[in-house]
C-alpha cells in the first residue's frame, strides 16, 4: 500500500518553490534603500525636514506602490541586507548596507547633504526610466510616475 500512495501529491512534503524573481524587484530595493538615505539624512539635520520629509514620504509610498504591482506581498515585510527598508518618520532609519552611500552625520554640511540626495535621485530616475521602458503596458503607468516624482525631487534638491 505504502507504494501505492507514494506518488500521491498529499503526502508530499516538499514545499513549492520559490516564485521567480520579478523584474522589479531591484527597483524596490533601491526605492527603499533612497528611502533609509533620506531618513538618515532626516535624523541627522531635522532643520531640512520641510525640504526632505515629502520626497522620504514619497520614495515610501513608491515601494508600496511596487510591491502591490508585482503583486507578492511578502516582499512588503522589511528585511535587512542590500535594499533595507526605511521606516516612516518617526521610526528608526534603516542601518548600513542599505545599498547607497550613508549620508555624513550633523556635521556635513547641508549644501553637501543635498547635493548628495540630488545625485541619488537622478541615478533613481535612470533606474526608474529604464525600469518603465521595459515593462509591459499595465505596469507602465505606474513606472512612469515614479519616473517623473524623481525627475521632480531632483529639482527640487537644487
Amino acid at each position: 500500500m505504502a507504494g501505492a500512495v507514494s506518488g500521491c501529491a498529499w503526502f508530499d512534503t516538499d514545499p513549492p518553490p520559490p516564485p521567480p524573481p520579478d523584474p522589479l524587484e531591484p527597483l524596490l530595493a533601491a526605492t527603499r534603500a533612497l528611502a533609509a538615505r533620506y531618513a538618515a539624512a532626516l535624523a541627522s539635520h531635522p532643520e531640512l525636514s520641510d525640504q526632505l520629509a515629502p520626497l522620504h514620504e514619497a520614495h515610501l509610498a513608491h515601494a508600496t506602490a511596487l510591491v502591490e504591482l508585482i503583486g507578492r506581498p511578502e516582499l512588503a515585510s522589511p528585511t535587512a541586507g542590500p535594499g533595507g527598508w526605511s521606516p516612516p518618520l518617526g521610526g528608526s532609519p534603516a542601518g548600513p548596507g542599505n545599498g547607497s552611500p550613508s549620508p555624513g552625520g550633523p556635521d556635513e554640511p547641508p549644501e553637501d547633504l543635498l547635493a548628495g540626495l540630488r545625485e541619488a535621485e537622478l541615478t533613481a530616475r535612470e533606474e526608474a526610466t529604464a525600469a518603465c521602458l521595459a515593462a509591459p503596458p499595465e505596469r507602465a503607468a505606474v513606472l512612469g510616475s515614479i519616473t517623473a516624482a524623481r525627475a521632480t525631487h531632483a529639482e527640487v534638491l537644487r
